[in-house]
């Protein structure tokens, strides 16, 4: 009882004092901590220890992956076996691998967790030269795994700091990693590697596993550059230069309540209020908030050039449903209707032509002079008459009440305001 007792007490403190503890699970992920790196004591010399540090921080941010040990692994199973790591090793379904996602940040050493834990210095030289050294200290393992040390320019130092965290990251990394750069024209374009985003405008020196990538920059009012290539050495170099999409209008969009996430032909795009460029034709603006129901725009024709701006009211996801429920059985009420008119249409025919029968039987008893069988047609042909004409106006007042059924059925689907046409608040300017 005692021995469960200071456990919960421990698994408390360290979901408390530990941040993240609930989100990060050590059987998943591998934690990764930039400390300190020691400058001079002379002032002003500070700033090459903290660009170094940034350039760490910065560059493991983009490692896609951190290889284990067969010592790691066997120190992380015996931590499975404790109480109070069992929840975490159940959600990583009982597996413990080679590879685990990096969770890096800035800070001094602690044992939580058992970081690696990166630190080093920088020691300025004659001739602006520094010597930089930088090492890994494994927290599972309890010793330094990694060291690494060289003399270089202080003008490289800060200009091109891969030329020295690129081979003191391979050697912590330990699997075969190449260094590729990636350059995009327009410089704000965003570029994403393999899916992750990695920069704006330019990449340097990224490290990457031997193998094909895929490299997408993108751009609101460009067209998005693909391209696939494969890591084989160190060095590689891409340009992307993108298109500037033809036939642009400018949109603005805000809605009630704002926040909303818009996607343009289902690309993101950004949060409202929100203005941007979107093709003047055949494309769709497409607005989704939780707990809201999403809404569509229609660009049909916005021209070249020209300026809009739209506010719209989210409708909640339940009076979306009801609505929707709401033209449904309009629509149906209006079938029925719609059936029952064509049948009394019918009926009216009918009626119709047996009253002309009926009409000329009497003028034809008229001419013979048989004033009963006369007398018996006629009657019978007003008879039928009044029927076809309470029967005309029925038919009528049936297709009316159907046909508006059908308007507000129609009514209720334009909740969702397009552009052009619309029902939200739209204002437009050249």
């Amino acid at each position: 009882m005692k021995k469960l007792l200071v456990c919960a007490i421990l698994l408390c403190f360290l979901s408390t004092a530990l941040p993240g503890f609930s989100s990060f699970n050590v059987f998943l992920q591998r934690r990764v901590v930039v400390g300190n790196i020691k400058s001079p004591e002379e002032p002003g010399h500070d700033y090459l220890a903290d660009s170094v540090r940034s350039s760490l921080y910065t560059t493991l941010l983009l490692v896609p992956f951190l290889t284990l040990t067969d010592e790691e692994r066997t120190f992380l199973r015996q931590r499975s076996e404790e109480p109070m790591y069992s929840e975490a090793f159940q959600e990583a379904e009982g597996q413990i691998g080679y590879r685990m996602t990096p969770v890096v940040e800035k800070g001094p050493y602690t044992p939580d967790f058992w970081p690696l834990f990166l630190s080093g210095s920088v020691t300025l030289l004659p001739e602006d030269r520094v010597e930089i050294t930088l090492s890994t200290y494994n927290g599972m393992l309890h010793r330094t795994v990694t060291k690494y040390t060289d003399t270089l320019p202080v003008e490289r130092l800060l200009t091109d700091p891969q030329s020295y965290i690129s081979p003191f990251l391979k050697r912590l990394l330990r699997y075969q990693t190449y260094s590729a750069s990636v350059e995009a024209e327009p410089e704000d374009a965003f570029i994403f590697i393999d899916g992750i985003a990695a920069g704006i405008g330019r990449v340097e020196g990224i490290l990457l596993p031997a193998g094909r990538h895929r490299v997408s920059v993108t751009r609101n009012g460009y067209e998005e550059y693909t391209d696939m290539f494969t890591l084989t050495e160190d060095g590689f170099r891409l340009s992307a230069v993108l298109r500037k999409k033809e036939g642009l209008g400018e949109l603005y969009l805000d809605t009630e309540p704002q926040d909303a996430a818009v996607y343009v032909d289902e690309r993101y795009a950004g949060q409202t209020p929100l203005r941007i460029l979107v093709p003047s034709r055949n494309s769709v603006v497409t607005l989704r908030r939780q707990g809201y129901r999403e809404e569509s725009i229609g660009i049909v024709d916005l021209l070249e050039g020209e300026k809009a701006a739209v506010t719209l009211r989210l409708l909640p996801a339940d009076e979306g449903e009801r609505l929707y429920d709401r033209a449904e059985r309009l629509k149906r009420q209006a079938k029925i209707l719609s059936y029952t008119g064509i049948g009394m249409t019918g009926v009216s025919i009918l009626l119709g032509v047996q009253k002309t029968i009926y009409e000329q039987k009497a003028d034809l008893y008229r001419k013979e002079s048989n004033d009963e069988r006369y007398r018996e047609s006629l009657s019978t042909a007003n008879t039928l008459s009044t029927l076809f004409y309470i029967s005309s106006a029925v038919t009528a007042g049936i297709f009316v009440f159907s046909f508006s059924k059908l308007i507000h059925y129609f009514t209720l689907y334009k909740k969702g305001p397009d552009i052009i046409p619309g029902t939200g608040e739209t204002t437009r300017e050249r």
